[in-house]
Protein backbone atom coordinates (compact mmCIF):
# COMPACT_ATOMS: atom_id res chain seq x y z
CA UNK A 1 0.00 0.00 0.00
CA UNK A 2 2.91 2.31 0.86
CA UNK A 3 4.71 1.81 -2.42
CA UNK A 4 1.25 2.64 -4.36
CA UNK A 5 1.16 5.76 -2.65
CA UNK A 6 4.58 6.74 -3.47
CA UNK A 7 3.80 5.63 -7.16
CA UNK A 8 0.92 7.81 -6.95
CA UNK A 9 2.23 10.94 -5.42
CA UNK A 10 5.43 10.35 -7.60
CA UNK A 11 3.35 10.65 -11.49
CA UNK A 12 0.76 13.09 -10.17
CA UNK A 13 3.83 15.14 -9.07
CA UNK A 14 5.15 14.52 -12.80
CA UNK A 15 1.76 15.44 -14.50
CA UNK A 16 1.71 18.59 -12.57
CA UNK A 17 5.06 19.30 -13.84
CA UNK A 18 4.73 18.31 -17.38
CA UNK A 19 7.60 15.65 -16.99
CA UNK A 20 5.23 13.10 -18.61
CA UNK A 21 5.99 12.43 -22.27
CA UNK A 22 3.66 10.95 -24.62
CA UNK A 23 3.85 7.05 -24.83
CA UNK A 24 4.86 7.12 -21.15
CA UNK A 25 3.20 4.64 -19.28
CA UNK A 26 1.22 4.74 -15.97
CA UNK A 27 2.10 1.95 -13.75
CA UNK A 28 -1.43 0.02 -13.20
CA UNK A 29 -0.95 0.72 -9.31
CA UNK A 30 -1.31 4.67 -10.25
CA UNK A 31 -3.52 5.14 -12.30
CA UNK A 32 -6.65 4.40 -10.37
CA UNK A 33 -5.64 6.24 -7.38
CA UNK A 34 -4.88 9.59 -9.70
CA UNK A 35 -7.24 12.27 -10.48
CA UNK A 36 -9.27 12.50 -13.80
CA UNK A 37 -7.36 15.54 -14.91
CA UNK A 38 -3.67 13.38 -15.06
CA UNK A 39 -5.62 10.37 -16.55
CA UNK A 40 -6.72 12.31 -19.62
CA UNK A 41 -3.30 13.67 -20.72
CA UNK A 42 -1.05 12.15 -23.61
CA UNK A 43 0.27 9.69 -20.98
CA UNK A 44 -2.91 8.14 -20.64
CA UNK A 45 -3.42 7.14 -24.20
CA UNK A 46 -2.22 3.66 -23.73
CA UNK A 47 -4.64 3.09 -20.82
CA UNK A 48 -8.84 3.08 -22.32
CA UNK A 49 -11.15 3.99 -19.63
CA UNK A 50 -13.99 2.11 -19.81
CA UNK A 51 -17.47 2.82 -17.13
CA UNK A 52 -21.07 1.19 -16.49
CA UNK A 53 -23.92 2.63 -15.30
CA UNK A 54 -27.41 1.05 -14.38
CA UNK A 55 -30.09 2.99 -14.58
CA UNK A 56 -32.86 2.93 -12.29
CA UNK A 57 -36.43 5.03 -12.69
CA UNK A 58 -37.60 7.68 -10.58
CA UNK A 59 -41.11 8.82 -9.87
CA UNK A 60 -44.19 7.78 -12.69
CA UNK A 61 -41.67 5.66 -14.19
CA UNK A 62 -40.32 3.66 -11.34
CA UNK A 63 -40.54 0.31 -13.26
CA UNK A 64 -38.14 2.16 -15.97
CA UNK A 65 -34.27 0.31 -15.86
CA UNK A 66 -31.21 0.44 -18.46
CA UNK A 67 -27.82 0.60 -18.72
CA UNK A 68 -25.22 3.29 -20.08
CA UNK A 69 -21.98 2.27 -21.28
CA UNK A 70 -19.01 4.91 -21.42
CA UNK A 71 -15.43 4.18 -23.08
CA UNK A 72 -12.78 6.57 -24.03
CA UNK A 73 -9.16 5.25 -25.74
CA UNK A 74 -8.63 7.32 -28.49
CA UNK A 75 -12.04 9.04 -28.69
CA UNK A 76 -15.08 8.68 -26.30
CA UNK A 77 -17.85 6.23 -27.14
CA UNK A 78 -21.55 6.37 -25.14
CA UNK A 79 -23.64 3.67 -25.57
CA UNK A 80 -27.21 3.79 -22.93
CA UNK A 81 -30.53 1.35 -23.39
CA UNK A 82 -33.95 1.94 -21.47
CA UNK A 83 -36.82 -0.20 -20.89
CA UNK A 84 -39.78 -0.54 -19.25
CA UNK A 85 -40.94 2.90 -20.16
CA UNK A 86 -43.79 1.60 -22.17
CA UNK A 87 -45.80 5.03 -21.56
CA UNK A 88 -43.31 6.97 -23.59
CA UNK A 89 -43.58 4.80 -26.75
CA UNK A 90 -43.70 7.30 -29.58
CA UNK A 91 -41.81 10.08 -27.37
CA UNK A 92 -37.98 11.33 -27.67
CA UNK A 93 -36.56 11.74 -24.03
CA UNK A 94 -33.47 13.34 -23.22
CA UNK A 95 -30.12 12.24 -22.22
CA UNK A 96 -28.08 14.13 -19.29
CA UNK A 97 -24.35 13.61 -18.75
CA UNK A 98 -23.35 15.42 -15.26
CA UNK A 99 -26.02 17.94 -16.20
CA UNK A 100 -25.04 18.54 -20.24
CA UNK A 101 -27.11 17.36 -22.58
CA UNK A 102 -25.43 14.38 -24.96
CA UNK A 103 -28.64 13.64 -26.72
CA UNK A 104 -31.74 12.40 -27.60
CA UNK A 105 -33.32 8.81 -28.11
CA UNK A 106 -36.90 7.93 -29.27
CA UNK A 107 -38.51 5.29 -27.13
CA UNK A 108 -39.83 2.77 -29.30
CA UNK A 109 -43.54 1.17 -29.49
CA UNK A 110 -42.41 -1.71 -27.09
CA UNK A 111 -41.23 0.33 -24.35
CA UNK A 112 -37.17 0.41 -25.03
CA UNK A 113 -34.68 2.91 -27.07
CA UNK A 114 -31.39 2.78 -27.33
CA UNK A 115 -28.79 5.41 -27.98
CA UNK A 116 -25.28 5.64 -29.40
CA UNK A 117 -22.87 8.13 -30.16
CA UNK A 118 -18.88 8.40 -30.71
CA UNK A 119 -18.88 12.26 -31.00
CA UNK A 120 -20.06 14.92 -28.91
CA UNK A 121 -20.21 13.60 -25.82
CA UNK A 122 -18.87 15.18 -22.74
CA UNK A 123 -16.46 13.70 -20.56
CA UNK A 124 -16.84 11.43 -17.67
CA UNK A 125 -15.22 10.75 -14.40
CA UNK A 126 -16.11 7.88 -11.71
CA UNK A 127 -19.03 9.52 -10.42
CA UNK A 128 -20.19 10.98 -12.80
CA UNK A 129 -24.01 11.02 -12.87
CA UNK A 130 -26.27 9.60 -16.31
CA UNK A 131 -29.60 11.56 -16.34
CA UNK A 132 -32.82 10.79 -18.65
CA UNK A 133 -35.74 12.82 -18.71
CA UNK A 134 -38.64 13.49 -20.76
CA UNK A 135 -38.48 16.61 -23.27
CA UNK A 136 -41.22 18.49 -20.47
CA UNK A 137 -38.11 18.01 -18.09
CA UNK A 138 -39.74 15.11 -15.80
CA UNK A 139 -37.17 12.71 -14.35
CA UNK A 140 -37.61 8.67 -15.83
CA UNK A 141 -34.05 7.93 -14.95
CA UNK A 142 -30.70 7.78 -13.52
CA UNK A 143 -27.33 5.90 -12.70
CA UNK A 144 -24.40 6.75 -11.54
CA UNK A 145 -20.79 5.77 -13.79
CA UNK A 146 -18.59 2.93 -12.19
CA UNK A 147 -14.99 2.67 -13.86
CA UNK A 148 -13.58 -0.47 -15.08
CA UNK A 149 -10.29 -0.07 -16.55
CA UNK A 150 -8.63 -1.92 -19.32
CA UNK A 151 -5.23 -1.65 -20.89
CA UNK A 152 -5.36 -0.87 -24.78
CA UNK A 153 -2.55 -1.78 -27.37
Amino acid sequence: MLIRNRVAAGVAAAVAAGGLLAGAAIPAQASASQPLAARTGSAAQQYGMHMEAQLRGHGAYRSARGHADYQSYRYRHMDVSLWNVRRLAGHVVVIYVHGTRAGTMRIWSGGSGHFERGYGIPRCGPGTVITIRTRSGALVATGIFRRHWMMMR
